[in-house]
């Protein structure tokens, strides 16, 4: 089973101080189904930590997403 994830929670997780943060963090470290982050997703998580977090937490986002669908990336007619 994977489990769809909207930009919220990939903020929370980001934001220590996020009232959500670690409702979000201990339910990733709980559950072991793919996460699955829609293409539109990234550039608004990318939006809001630019705009809250600062640069190096948008590029921490970005790393974190290329390291993790590098093996798991289906690609269609390939």
């Amino acid at each position: 089973m994977a489990v769809m994830v909207d930009t919220g929670p990939l903020y929370a997780l980001a934001d220590a101080d996020d009232a959500y943060h670690a409702v979000i963090e201990s339910y990733v470290a709980a559950i072991h189904e793919t996460l699955i982050v829609p293409s539109p997703v990234v550039p608004e998580v990318c939006c809001l930590l630019l705009a809250h977090l600062g640069p190096e937490a948008e590029l921490e986002f970005l790393r974190s997403c290329s390291r993790r669908c590098g093996s798991n990336t289906r690609r269609e007619g390939m």
